[in-house]
């Protein structure tokens, strides 16, 4: 799971057009691998911890922030089903209990 998290993280980075970034700016490069090292804490730990570190990201560095936030900190709500549509239907069967 680490291993692919670390990968999410950098196809992200890679995204941003922030590869160049991260293979020379050694901060960037050990802030972007915190990142991944969250996974690593208790559930209760990871909210705290993830504080502490989005605060050392610079400004152009948001974006990468604000992804691993929303889809792994925070997370997304997703629609996985559309709405209940009205049945189409009538009940075949139905059970009386007495």
């Amino acid at each position: 799971m680490f291993f692919h998290l670390q990968q999410s993280i950098y196809r992200k980075i890679q995204a941003l057009g922030l590869v160049t970034k991260y293979k020379n700016v050694l901060e960037f490069n050990f802030r972007a691998r915190k990142i991944a090292s969250l996974a690593f804490l208790t559930p209760e730990k990871v909210k705290e911890a993830w504080g502490i570190l989005k605060s050392e990201f610079e400004d152009d560095e948001i974006d990468l922030v604000t992804y691993f936030e929303e889809n792994y900190v925070i997370g997304k709500i997703r629609m996985r089903f559309r709405k209940k549509e009205a049945t189409r239907y009538e009940k075949c069967l139905v059970f009386k209990f007495r």
